[in-house]
């Protein structure tokens, strides 16, 4: 539940920085359907083959990049 309510503030901040559906950090007001509003839960369509696949391509492009020097 930590992880949730964190990932909402930080996107309530993000949505309130940009002016998204007119949030207002200063007016709670603004924020009262936040929670309230529909939301759509996310369900990954990619199957464990493939995500196994692309995650041992992206660790070995995280290895090539150590030691990057752009001097």
């Amino acid at each position: 539940m930590l992880r949730r309510s964190t990932a909402l503030g930080s996107a309530i901040c993000a949505g309130a920085a940009i002016g998204l559906f007119g949030w207002d950090l200063t007016k709670p007001e603004t924020l009262k359907e936040v929670n309230e509003k529909a939301h759509t839960v996310f369900r990954p369509s990619i199957d464990d083959a493939s995500r196994l696949k692309k995650c041992i391509g992206w660790q070995k492009a995280i290895e090539r990049s150590k030691g990057w020097d752009d001097s």
